[in-house]
């Protein structure tokens, strides 16, 4: 269970950086270069990040649940 969690947790440092990465890379191209496409690339791929941080997140916070009743049912001894 824990290395599914590790394994999870990388995956979602990774996308947040990747993510994070090309929308800054196209900001930046956007404000150096005047290009209105770029400016919206940059827009397209933040939107695309946080929506992949939260769609991650919260398939967390329901494996995280899970776990925490599977410790109170040991703990309580049922």
């Amino acid at each position: 269970m824990q290395e599914q969690l590790d394994s999870t947790a990388s995956a979602v440092v990774a996308t947040k950086a990747v993510a994070y990465a090309g929308s800054g890379v196209s900001a930046l191209q956007a404000y150096f270069g005047t290009v209105d496409w770029a400016f919206w690339i940059s827009i397209f791929v933040a939107i695309g990040g946080f929506a992949m941080n939260y769609y991650f997140a919260r398939k967390k916070d329901k494996r995280d649940e899970v776990e925490h009743q599977e410790t109170l049912r040991k703990i309580r001894g049922e």
